[in-house]
């Protein structure tokens, strides 16, 4: 079931080097990961060849398909999809699918030398995909993130370059994913690089805007 939240609506604007906030009065619908499964489609040229490719997500799986609706592509059946969308997420200028996924192991079936045992547990990961030679291709993955990302975007924040925006929230309960804190980060050689975190809080949604230069969040009053 939905719940009406009285919030404060905050706009962060980055200077650079940090957020600067402004805050207004709002109400959202309040939702988690155990009570709403995101399901969209959408559009995207991924290639750059000038026809756009179809990205449907629904209940939990991916799947990428051509101009002829024919599937390129479908993510792994182990798991759990629960957003999904277009973006130059490395700043390469070439535009990126990337997934927040929910799966068991730190990592895939190839370890670093230094690590014996696969972590099992069920975790949060960031990945990115590019559409090569007919293919969608793996070009980033990441471990297990320390904290879940409940919800992400992508914006240009004022300096010409795309940041990933977040709701971070915990493990704490299995299945639920309740934001707790913003967080901004920017690709960097190989990877994201934390910028900047706020206070904890109870946000119950996030909007990233490239015209605009800013984020909106609502958090709840409490």
């Amino acid at each position: 079931r939905l719940k009406l939240t009285a919030t404060t609506g905050t706009a962060y604007m980055w200077n650079g080097s940090t957020m600067v906030e402004r805050s207004y009065p709002s109400v959202s619908v309040e939702q988690n990961v155990e009570q709403t499964r995101v399901n969209k489609t959408f559009f995207g040229d991924l290639n750059a060849d000038g026809v756009l490719e179809q990205f449907a997500l629904r209940d939990g799986v991916v799947q990428v398909s051509g101009d002829s609706e024919k599937t390129i592509w479908q993510s792994d059946a182990s798991w759990w999809v629960d957003d999904a969308l277009i973006a130059d997420a490395n700043n390469d200028g070439i535009l990126d699918l990337a997934l927040s996924v929910w799966k068991s192991g730190n990592y895939g079936k190839d370890m670093p030398s230094w690590v014996t045992t696969n972590d099992p547990a069920i975790r949060n990961h960031l990945f990115l995909f590019d559409l090569k030679g007919g293919k969608v291709q793996p070009i980033w993955q990441s471990s297990n993130l320390d904290r879940p990302n409940c919800a992400l975007d992508f914006a240009d924040l004022g300096n010409g370059k795309q940041s990933l925006v977040v709701l971070e929230g915990d493990y704490t309960e299995p299945s639920v994913c309740t934001p707790q804190y913003l967080a901004v980060w920017h690709w960097q050689t190989w990877g994201f690089v934390h910028d900047w975190r706020s206070e904890a809080a109870r946000f119950v949604d996030v909007r990233a805007s490239d015209e605009r230069k800013t984020i909106t969040a609502d958090i709840a009053i409490e």
